[in-house]
C-alpha cells in the first residue's frame, strides 16, 4: 500500500533560499529512489518559515530505504544547519475503508 511522508522543517529567517535549492537538490536525488512516486513542497501561508514537503512511496519499506541513504542523509545535514527546529517526519498512509474525511 502506498503512503506519504509529511517532512516539515522551521527555517531560520532569511535561510528560505539556501533551503529552497537545498530542497531541490534532494528531490533530484529522490527521483530515482526506488518506490519514490511523487513530492510537492509546500509553504504555510500564515507561517512563511514553516516549509513542508509532502512525498508519496510505494511501501513503507521503499521511504526507509530511501530515509537510510548517504546521499540523503548529506544533504538533509546540510538543511539542518537552515532550520530553527530538527525536521519532523510523519509516515502516513490513506484509511483502508472509503471512508470521506474532510
Amino acid at each position: 500500500m502506498s503512503l506519504r511522508v509529511l517532512t516539515e522543517r522551521l527555517v531560520v529567517s532569511g535561510h528560505e533560499r539556501a533551503v529552497t535549492n537545498l530542497l531541490r537538490k534532494l528531490q533530484s536525488k529522490a527521483l530515482s529512489a526506488p518506490g519514490f512516486i511523487s513530492s510537492e513542497p509546500l509553504r504555510d501561508l500564515n507561517e512563511p518559515h514553516k516549509m513542508l514537503v509532502m512525498s508519496s512511496w510505494q511501501s513503507v519499506e521503499a521511504w526507509k530505504k530511501w530515509s537510510q541513504n548517504q546521499e540523503r542523509k548529506v544533504i538533509a545535514e546540510e538543511i539542518e544547519k537552515h532550520l530553527s527546529n530538527p525536521t519532523m517526519h510523519r509516515v502516513m498512509q490513506p484509511p483502508r475503508h472509503d471512508v470521506f474525511l474532510l
